[in-house]
């Protein structure tokens, strides 16, 4: 299990904490559900340098965990907060990182992976350890960053910046793509990408995602429900439906049948129509060539995946991509003059 320590402070951005949090929250769900009888992979614990409840700027009461002490983390976060200028901007991070500066550098020098979005960025400098290295912060904050501390470079026009085990984003609300990040790498690229479409979010933000990957089981056998994340989550692997019934614990001809029963269609065109979405969705939003979809998709044929997929979609793999693409940047279409 891995362990996250949120530092908790007045005046900060609750919704920073409590989203990327919801996040990890997610991906537990995600990993029980694909491996049967595992323990929760994070578990968090909200400390501040006193043990009395903290409040938001927007008011919020938050009750804390605990004081911050020596508690071992794998991943320390440091939330975005509220400012009115220049000057308290420089102040609160000065005060934060006062209590705070000595438990990031321990944990840091013990392996955590450190993490902060926005303004955050400025307390972990007060802290020392941003020393030679690279980041990110809100792009209107960046001259103020660099005038202040000089010795590390900002890049402002970057959303993540990773510099070995510090990770930083620009806006506070890129907490989002922070979270995905650290799930990434602890927890691998498809836990973090089934929690992203679980919330909708698609890697150019234009768009809610399109597609329905059955995160939602809509039926009461625990065992297949195991096996549809177990199918989603190793979806980049090349595996066979004994291979399926093998990770739930059930002999081939008894899973066949329990998961037509469940799903009401059998574990073949279950899978198909996965990695068919999953395709949709990467056509859609990455400029990836079929091959490295293939790739993610576990699938090794592409001329059989672009029958399946004309058969499924009514349209080419080519003739879906120029139909579907998402665009990053919209033509003004008000008229002239």
């Amino acid at each position: 299990m891995y362990n996250i320590v949120v530092i908790g402070f007045d005046n900060c951005l609750g919704s920073s904490i409590t989203s990327f949090i919801d996040l990890f929250k997610i991906a537990n769900m995600i990993w029980k559900r694909s491996k049967k009888g595992s323990r929760p992979l994070f578990s968090w614990k909200f400390l501040s340098n006193s043990e009395d409840p903290i409040h938001s700027f927007s008011g919020l009461k938050m009750k804390l965990d605990g004081r911050l002490s020596s508690q071992k983390a794998d991943i320390v976060f440091v939330p975005a907060y509220y400012y009115v200028n220049d000057r308290q901007v420089m102040n609160d991070a000065a005060e934060v990182a006062s209590w705070a500066g000595d438990y990031l550098n321990t944990q840091y020098k013990q392996g955590a992976l450190i993490a902060t979005a926005c303004n955050g960025a400025f307390i972990l400098a007060e802290a020392g350890i941003m020393e030679n290295r690279t980041t990110t912060t809100s792009w209107w904050l960046s001259d103020l960053y660099s005038k202040n501390f000089p010795a590390t470079k900002v890049l402002a026009d970057q959303s993540i910046i990773v510099d070995e085990r510090i990770f930083a984003a620009g806006s506070f609300i890129a907490h989002f793509d922070l979270a995905l990040k650290l799930m990434e790498v602890i927890a691998g690229h498809h836990v973090a990408m089934l929690c992203m479409r679980y919330i909708s979010i698609n890697s150019d933000r234009t768009a809610q995602v399109s597609l329905n990957l059955h995160l939602q089981i809509e039926h009461n056998d625990e065992r297949i429900s195991q096996a549809q994340f177990w199918m989603q989550v190793n979806l980049h692997k090349s595996f066979d439906i004994g291979d399926v019934a093998k990770a739930v614990n059930l002999g081939l001809r008894t899973f066949v049948r329990r998961f037509k029963s469940a799903v009401n269609k059998s574990p073949i065109q279950y899978l198909q129509d996965v990695r068919v979405d999953v395709a949709k969705l990467l056509l859609e939003t990455s400029d990836l060539t079929l091959d490295q979809i293939l790739n993610r998709i576990g699938y090794t044929d592409a001329n059989s995946f672009r029958r399946l997929f004309k058969q499924k979609c009514g349209l080419s793999v080519k003739d879906y991509r120029k139909m579907f693409k998402r665009k990053t940047e919209q033509k003004d279409t008000l008229p002239s003059g």
